[in-house]
């Protein structure tokens, strides 16, 4: 059940961050940049991917 408990959080980040995404798209009406844009846009991220040092 632990591991389904991280699933189910896993995929209602991901949702919520697909969400943003998309608001912060059509809020600027315009693709980013770079990915990077969208690192910055989203600091939660940073607790799943983190770059490279």
């Amino acid at each position: 059940k632990i591991v389904s408990s991280c699933t189910v959080k896993l995929v209602t980040d991901g949702m919520m961050f697909l969400a943003m995404i998309l608001e912060h798209l059509f809020a600027r009406q315009n693709l980013p940049h770079s990915l990077l844009e969208i690192f910055d846009f989203s600091p939660g991220l940073r607790n799943y991917y983190k770059p490279p040092t």
